[in-house]
């Protein structure tokens, strides 16, 4: 096995082509959110990583058959925030008159919809380090993305590997830092970008 085969971190950008085979030589594969690209990188996945704050949980629960094929394969499903961001959050960036969705933990939703894969909460201490990385490449005041979390985490668990990335644009929601994420991917020295 060579090293740039350690572990696969799919996101849900676009795919420029089929990746099914290589993205299942991996050693680890994990999958985010809605687990899109199956068509492109296949169905093994290990790990699926989900936003377990606010109302994507809500998309996520109801749209969870499209990616049975994923959740039936993985061996957990990582909830990427801590019960402890969410009070931060309300306070932070939200109020109940914007969304009294927003800024509230509901991985209860997640762990009930998705029995009997089990389930795990990312430490906070993810969170602070994303933040300070954030903070470091100019993003501060915004919400570290599901993708960059679970970056941080990999590193945690495979230390030194390199992390393949496939369907990352930093692209999406306007509260992510997506250009202070681009500059922290592109430079660290665990990253190649597919």
């Amino acid at each position: 096995m060579i090293a740039s085969k350690d572990i696969a971190l799919v996101g849900n950008g676009p795919v420029s082509q089929d990746y099914r085979s290589f993205v299942g030589e991996h050693d680890v594969v994990v999958r985010m959110n809605l687990c899109a690209n199956r068509d492109k990188t296949g169905d093994k996945t290990d790990f699926i990583a989900l936003v377990n704050t606010g109302r994507p949980v809500f998309e996520i629960c109801d749209k969870a058959e499209a990616f049975e094929p994923a959740r039936r394969n993985c061996k957990k499903i990582w909830l990427v925030r801590h019960p402890s961001i969410a009070a931060s959050l309300r306070k932070d960036f939200f109020s109940e008159k914007d969304d009294p969705y927003e800024g509230r933990d509901f991985s209860f939703h997640i762990t009930r919809k998705f029995a009997p894969t089990p389930c795990e909460t990312f430490a906070a201490n993810i969170w602070q380090d994303a933040n300070k990385i954030i903070a470091a490449e100019g993003g501060g005041g915004k919400q570290p993305s599901t993708g960059l979390l679970t970056f941080l985490r990999l590193q945690e668990l495979y230390p030194g590997k390199i992390v393949n990335l496939f369907g990352f644009t930093h692209e999406g929601w306007k509260g992510h830092p997506w250009d202070a994420e681009r500059k922290f991917f592109g430079s660290h020295p665990s990253v190649r970008y597919f």
